[in-house]
């Protein structure tokens, strides 16, 4: 009998941060027969971050400022993560949005989207960017992908729904370029993976 064929994807993880879009892909990777994953590229610019996420993964990251990365010089890959900056939108933050230095990270992002192309990018930032500035500055990422050929899905999820005890919200936003996508509108129906927790 013939052996499915397994297929690579490869992913950069911007604002990388102690790893957790890693840990979701290596999770997934372990229940996944014909997907394996590889990281081309982890950055950022928190020292202890990187430590940790070193710890993590049993690697020896520097710390980088992606400002100093050409896109032109990474290697292919497919999935761009990025859990940019959210101080410049968060609630408890001064709120400047795209005019904090931090909420710049976002066309830094796009750098790579516009030259790499990758077929999927998953962006993660707090539940408040949705509604920033009356909505604009959600208006202007999504308009930005959208204009780059991306489709765009996107919710707020929290995370003691899921099993983890915090009472964490975040948004996230996910865009498909050049790839089929039947019943997106369902995208994130996760419900069959609630598991409703408390820290008692």
């Amino acid at each position: 009998m013939a052996q499915n064929k397994i297929c690579e994807q490869r992913y950069i993880d911007l604002c990388c941060g102690i790893g957790g879009f890693r840990v979701a892909i290596n999770n997934f990777q372990k229940v996944s027969q014909n997907y394996s994953f590889k990281c081309v590229l982890s950055a950022d610019i928190k020292s202890d971050a990187i430590k940790t996420y070193n710890l993590n993964f049993k690697e020896d990251l520097k710390k980088t400022d992606i400002y100093s990365l050409r896109p032109e010089d990474i290697p292919s890959f497919n999935l761009l993560c990025a859990g940019f900056p959210c101080q410049p939108f968060s609630q408890a933050g001064r709120h400047k949005g795209f005019k904090d230095s931090r909420g710049t990270m976002f066309s830094q992002v796009m750098r790579f989207v516009k030259t790499n192309v990758p077929k999927i990018v998953i962006l993660e930032n707090v539940q408040a960017l949705l509604n920033h500035d009356k909505g604009k500055s959600f208006a202007k990422i999504k308009d930005e992908l959208e204009s780059e050929g991306y489709t765009i899905v996107y919710k707020v999820l929290k995370c003691s729904d899921y099993g983890i005890p915090q009472m964490r919200k975040r948004l996230f936003i996910v865009g498909f370029k050049n790839i089929e996508t039947n019943n997106i509108e369902n995208f994130f129906d996760l419900s069959k993976y609630e598991k409703s927790t408390t820290l008692t």
